[in-house]
């Protein structure tokens, strides 16, 4: 339900309805107060800057949240929510529960042409520590020191983010959620593909 109040937000503040805009992103983070998207929206929409350049190089290749069952395909089954926008624009999101991970998916078709963002999302009480030994509960700074500075640095309220990409494969990335202590709650691993 939130992704379509995202959604719907983001529809109105395109036909410039900006009060509407930020009522449904207020509506998408009452039902999911970390919702990325939801965030990032109401961000640009109040003129609140989202990022700042990635300047040091990161390889990301080593960055495993739960390796999936071999077995493991997308399909329709896993298609949660699924907004049409006109007649050539499809947009199908994708969820399923794992041990050590939630994937999210998307997929928007456009004008005949697809794109796709599937992302591993560490759950609550996830152990494991990433490539470069970061925790859930470590400090903020403590990821700067070790990844360098990000590609994006997005201030959300109390919390933030920061968005890494791989430097050899931009279609990659790492993003870190934090609370308003500065603390790592979550981390996740995605792809982009065209």
């Amino acid at each position: 339900m939130a992704n379509a109040q995202v959604l719907l937000g983001i529809l109105s503040a395109l036909q410039t309805d900006t009060i509407s805009a930020n009522q449904y992103f207020d509506e998408a983070l009452k039902l999911d107060s970390a919702h990325y998207l939801a965030n990032v929206n109401k961000n640009i929409l109040n003129g609140v800057r989202n990022t700042i350049p990635q300047i040091m190089k990161i390889d990301l290749s080593t960055e495993v949240v739960q390796t999936l069952p071999s077995d493991f395909k997308l399909g329709s089954d896993q298609i949660k929510d699924s907004m049409i926008i006109g007649e050539k624009d499809k947009i199908f999101y994708l969820s399923q529960g794992f041990d050590e991970c939630n994937m999210i998916g998307s997929l928007n078709i456009n004008a005949g042409k697809q794109t796709s963002v599937v992302m591993l999302n560490t759950v609550p009480d996830y152990k494991r520590p990433t490539a470069k030994g970061i925790v859930i509960g470590d400090h903020r700074d403590s990821v700067l020191v070790k990844y360098g500075d990000p590609y994006a640095f997005i201030s959300l309220g109390d919390g933030s983010f920061l968005r890494y990409l791989d430097t050899n494969d931009r279609m990659v990335g790492v993003i870190f959620q934090f609370d308003g202590d500065k603390k790592l709650v979550r981390w996740g691993k995605y792809r982009q593909r065209r």
